[in-house]
């Protein structure tokens, strides 16, 4: 299942995969799922000035 995280509405996007974990409550840590995150960024900020949170 793919999920996206919108981090706010505005125009500029791009899209990043990358892997989720989560730890156990032993502290394990497991392979959770490849998730796709959408970036948004405002494109009235300065291009140069965009960074990924």
């Amino acid at each position: 299942m793919v999920q996206k995280l919108i981090w706010s509405e505005t125009a500029l996007t791009q899209k990043i995969s990358t892997y989720a974990y989560w730890t156990e409550r032993n502290g394990s840590k497991k392979y959770a799922q490849q998730i796709e995150i959408l970036f948004f960024w405002d494109v009235r900020r300065d291009p140069d000035d965009i960074h990924i949170p």
